[in-house]
């Protein structure tokens, strides 16, 4: 790989040798450096290893705009100004903390939302990462986003995009090891490989990685966060929680398996790690997450209007996690199709770290409005008003009403019970205490455009 001189900051744990040394040829050659190894031993791995540099630097950097073009074509890239400024700050942060521009490329680093189902990240050519909505919606830290975002990079350094291209142009044409591809001609030959396999999206973030692979990604990843003051413990906490109860598997670990071996390794690698405290800035994260709830899926909406006629409606709706009952303002019909899809996250008492997802924490209660599911999912009802006393003294409403509840969970699509006014809610009698909101995004086309009632 191509080097450029850097200096390294005091305070940070250099990469140069270990990315060179272990962290490409392990990857690569499926080998690991024995403690007493030479540096003789690693530079001759290093001449070995440069078969996988074949994309001149100028050129990477032109195919990679090209494939984020592809990308933007196949798929929803949220262009929040906000949102982008603050993931933006967070993956420069750890290239630069990292010298990643030396050691890797100096290339035009980017990193994006994309609005497709599951959970899933991936980087292409030239240093540019993507992560899926649902993916993000389920980090609960700022270290879990640069966790997240310095694993992909780690495939990077770790060159194993380019593996995975080199293994198809020695399969599918006439290349060969110690050949380089450049200029349209190589772009020609690259945009036939991603055809091949369902175009730019489906290839990157379909991309499969062996063990050896994952682990060094793992390495990078905890290494890079820590020099960035990011707090690497953050990388095994999210793997544990999501990785162990995700059924079925999301892309993300179908592509980078998550296994006992991995937990060892990760733990292995953070007891190395020289102990350090790392600044929280809780409410940044919190604001990103909140302005990324407040955007509509648009996935959702596309694939509604596709399988859907008629007059539609669009509403997003805020939750709040203390409130009984939110009124949408949406009348709706007996039998009108409803489609519901919900983010965020709701704390059933303030201060509490427990938290909880439009499905629920995994809790049940008798005093539940649905006592057979999880305490805190977000549930609805259908409500027509027949009359309302309110208390002179305290001023409380009283709701005399015909309603008719049922259970939405973080996605569901249904047919309205009864005619009336919908309400969303939470499913917990005693709410005073939440904290924390859910966004719902509702798609509906009524059956009728005139019921009579």
């Amino acid at each position: 790989m191509k080097r450029k001189p850097g200096k390294r900051k005091d305070k940070t744990l250099s990469l140069g040798l270990w990315i060179s040394g272990l962290f490409i040829f392990a990857s690569f050659l499926c080998i690991s450096l024995a403690p007493g190894q030479s540096m003789g031993s690693i530079r001759q791995e290093e001449e070995i290893a440069r078969e996988f540099d074949f994309i001149p630097d100028r050129d990477e950097i032109n195919y990679a705009r090209r494939i984020t073009a592809g990308i933007e074509e196949e798929a929803d890239v949220i262009k929040n100004e906000s949102l982008n400024s603050f993931l933006e700050g967070i993956g420069r942060r750890i290239v630069d903390q990292n010298n990643l521009r030396e050691l890797i490329g100096d290339w035009e680093w980017s990193f994006r939302i994309i609005d497709t189902p599951g959970m899933n990240a991936f980087v292409t050519l030239g240093g540019k990462v993507f992560m899926s909505r649902d993916l993000v919606e389920a980090l609960e830290t700022e270290s879990e986003l640069a966790a997240v975002l310095a694993f992909e990079l780690g495939h990077l350094a770790g060159r194993h995009i380019h593996q995975h291209i080199f293994e198809r142009l020695t399969r599918q044409s006439d290349f060969s090891p110690g050949e380089s591809i450049s200029g349209e001609r190589g772009w020609e030959t690259l945009s036939r490989i991603f055809m091949s396999e369902g175009g730019v999206l489906a290839f990157f973030s379909g991309l499969q990685y062996n063990s050896i692979q994952v682990e060094k990604a793992d390495e990078l990843s905890l290494l890079s966060c820590y020099n960035a003051e990011y707090n690497p413990q953050d990388l095994l906490i999210l793997l544990s929680r999501i990785g162990r109860r995700e059924r079925p598997l999301s892309p993300w670990f179908r592509r980078n398996p998550w296994s006992e071996r991995r937990r060892r390794e990760i733990s292995s690698s953070l007891s190395m790690l020289p102990s350090s405290t790392f600044p929280t800035e809780p409410s940044r994260f919190r604001e990103f997450k909140s302005s990324l709830r407040s955007l509509a899926s648009s996935s959702l909406r596309r694939d509604l209007r596709l399988s859907q006629s008629g007059r539609e409606i669009f509403l997003d709706v805020t939750v709040m996690g203390n409130k009984d009952w939110t009124d949408t303002g949406v009348e709706v019909y007996e039998g009108q199709e409803i489609s519901f899809q919900a983010f965020g996250t709701i704390y059933l008492q303030k201060g509490n770290p427990a938290r909880c997802s439009p499905d629920g924490y995994d809790l049940r209660t008798m005093q539940q409005p649905f006592p057979d599911r999880n305490i805190g999912s977000l549930i609805g009802k259908v409500a027509v008003l027949i009359s309302m006393e309110v208390d002179e003294e305290s001023g409380k409403e009283t709701r005399y009403e015909i309603k008719e509840k049922f259970f939405i969970g973080a996605e569901s699509r249904m047919r309205m019970p009864i005619s009336g006014r919908l309400f969303l809610g939470i499913n917990e009698n005693l709410v005073g205490d939440n904290d924390g909101a859910f966004s719902v995004s509702i798609v509906s086309v009524p059956v009728r455009q005139n019921p009579s009632r």
